[in-house]
């Protein structure tokens, strides 16, 4: 019986294994080493362009509610890896979260899982510059 507890257990803590997936980090930033970071300027262009972009922010589903890059997607960093299969490996992956820390990490997963175009721009930095945000729409 303890086993099967034990099992169940271990099962269900699973998908936050794969979250906190560890990337070296910035001891000052938290953020993962070498993943590359989007300036806000630079992510208002590629949007403006209506290029193959994609907006993920990877905050949990009440943060993104609340606030966050207009026509941006919610998918929790916990959920990453599974849903990273079903986006095409030639689309332009940017990550956001407020402060770049889980953004980072989600990029360098992208970047493990064969997309070369992954990088991340932190909420935080696109709100400074007066980039427009909206309350983010959950899924039905």
């Amino acid at each position: 019986m303890k086993l099967w507890i034990t099992v169940l257990a271990l099962a269900a803590l699973a998908p936050f294994a794969i979250a906190q997936q560890q990337f070296p980090t910035d001891a000052k930033t938290g953020r993962a080493i070498g993943a590359k970071e989007m300036t806000p300027e630079e992510l208002r262009s590629q949007i403006d362009k209506h290029s193959k972009t994609l907006v993920v922010d990877v905050r949990d589903a009440d943060e993104f509610q609340k606030e966050t890059i207009k026509g941006a997607v919610n998918i929790p960093l916990e959920q990453l890896s599974g849903k990273l299969k079903t986006i095409p490996k030639d689309t332009t992956l940017v990550f956001t979260c407020n402060t770049g820390r889980r953004s980072s990490q989600a990029a360098k997963l992208a970047e493990q899982a064969g997309f070369k175009t992954s990088m991340f721009c932190p909420l935080r930095d696109w709100k400074e510059k007066g980039n427009p945000t909206e309350a983010g729409k959950a899924k039905s």
